[in-house]
């Protein structure tokens, strides 16, 4: 079987892209409030400072989408699991079970009973998981012979 390489990423972070947006808008109103209506200065300086942190935290948002995700690569031989704080790899013919809880966003493939590696799906993206449990079922089928 070829190659196969799946990205795991986070739910996108709602919250902070709504407060980025609201501050950003309203920095931006008020900077132009100040300076148009001759507003004093420390308005307009609020102003900015408000519009700057929105931004700002729009792209540390943007960033932790980036850095939280997980690339899972399945070939012939076995699999390989690598994000910023997680690496793992393993052979097929070293898996003795595989699990998926009841939601359906946790995958956990053993090694025999003292080493597991488990992949997390947080955007819970019921057709990703159902494609990686598949090729996993099948690539698992075809060194098995099961």
């Amino acid at each position: 079987m070829a190659e196969t390489v799946y990205l795991i990423q986070p739910r996108p972070p709602v919250r902070a892209f709504a407060i980025a947006a609201v501050a950003s808008l309203l920095g931006a109103v008020v900077l132009v409030a100040a300076l148009s209506t001759g507003w004093h200065w420390a308005w307009a300086l609020l102003g900015g400072l408000v519009m700057v942190a929105g931004l700002l935290l729009l792209v540390t948002a943007f960033m932790s989408m980036n850095r939280l995700a997980v690339q899972v690569t399945f070939d012939a031989e076995g699999y390989r699991v690598s994000g910023r704080e997680v690496e793992g790899e393993g052979q097929w013919v070293d898996v003795t079970k595989v699990t998926q809880t009841q939601s359906g966003n946790r995958v956990t493939i053993h090694h025999g009973p003292e080493r597991a590696t488990y992949l997390m799906f947080p955007g819970n993206d019921p057709k990703q998981v159902d494609e990686v449990v598949a090729d996993l079922r099948g690539r698992l089928r075809a060194v098995k012979g099961v």
